[in-house]
């Protein structure tokens, strides 16, 4: 008698927990938070870019060290939340910034990446961030075309993030996303239109339900920080750190390109180091070498980051840990290094 009473309460402990849990499931769903699919229900189809931001929208993300939402404003750009509904003006002098995830910066909240202090920082001119999670130099030269010639840019930045851009300018897909490549003639892809396809990554059962759960999504912070482990989700993708010169050659000729079609008072590269490389210095030098050696010959404005990494005593401290994607600190200092590029005061 006494085991059925516990067994009854423990049900009813149990029941209680599990309606309470819907509960708030069902409130993070209504407050727009949801589970994440794949890549396509964050951004939209683009039969030529592969995938683009959304205009008007904002998306939940949910990464190992943040649960905070994006915004995108009317012309689908990354901004804060407090600018969230308002246009950018055609004719304001403009700095645009070209880049994958680390510009667009949904691994921070807005408010600390390093293009919104940019923003801050330049209050003469607005910043026109153009960066897009998963982008290579051939989609950055696309998206140039698409929007540059609508704004008064004056300054155009590219930020060369090699792990990412010399490895998957060569590819035609995105994990398993389309995307576009060129050949030899940069005047348009070898492979647009692209078809739209793909529903991302497989995953295990218990990532797929971190992955699908809103509850889950908002908590990620923690789960991940105490239970990673177990869910196989506390390791980090490897990127290469020694890049070749080849697939570095291709980049930096796309990102010529955009000098060649889009000239403007001052046109910069810079080089946006990945953690694992500089944590070898013979690697760093011989990267850091090739890309300057490839600067010259494509007559490109390059800036490399030695003093962005000597601004602290561990490099550790400028990443997110178990990412690769800079940390608060790491964004405040590259927004200065860019701040002091453009002779801001």
């Amino acid at each position: 008698m006494r085991f059925s009473k516990l067994l009854a309460k423990l049900a009813l402990i149990g029941f209680g927990i599990l309606a309470a849990l819907l509960l708030m499931e069902g409130w993070f769903r209504l407050n727009g938070i949801t589970g994440f699919q794949d890549r396509l229900s964050v951004y939209e189809f683009d039969d030529i870019l592969g995938w683009k931001t959304k205009p008007d929208s904002k998306a939940f993300r949910s990464t190992r060290n943040f649960a905070h939402y994006n915004y995108y404003g009317p012309q689908g750009f990354p901004v804060d939340k407090d600018n969230w509904e308002e246009s950018l003006s055609v004719d304001t002098p403009s700095i645009a910034i070209i880049g994958d995830s680390l510009t667009e910066g949904y691994y921070l909240p807005y408010e600390n990446t390093f293009t919104y202090l940019i923003d801050q920082k330049v209050p003469d001119r607005q910043v026109i961030n153009l960066g897009v999670s998963g982008y290579a130099p051939d989609q950055y030269l696309l998206s140039a075309r698409r929007h540059l010639d609508d704004y008064n840019v004056t300054d155009l930045i590219v930020i060369f993030f090699p792990g990412n851009d010399v490895r998957d300018v060569k590819a035609e897909k995105y994990f398993t996303y389309a995307k576009p490549k060129f050949g030899p003639s940069l005047e348009e892809p070898i492979n647009t239109p692209l078809e739209k396809f793909g529903r991302g990554e497989r995953k295990g059962v218990l990532r797929q339900l971190n992955d699908r759960s809103a509850l889950a999504r908002t908590l990620n912070p923690v789960i991940f920080k105490y239970f990673g482990g177990m869910l196989g989700i506390n390791v980090p993708s490897a990127l290469p750190a020694y890049h070749d010169e080849a697939g570095m050659r291709k980049a930096l000729q796309l990102i010529k390109q955009i000098d060649v079609e889009f000239p403007v008072e001052r046109f910069t590269v810079y080089y946006a180091p990945q953690y694992e490389e500089i944590l070898e210095p013979n690697l760093f030098a011989h990267n850091i070498t090739l890309f300057l050696k490839l600067c010259d010959e494509f007559n490109v404005r390059c800036t490399t980051p030695e003093r962005f990494i000597q601004n602290v005593l561990d490099p550790a401290d400028l990443y997110i840990p178990n990412d690769g994607h800079f940390s608060k600190l790491g964004a405040s200092l590259f927004a200065d290094e860019i701040v002091e590029l453009l002779g801001v005061d």
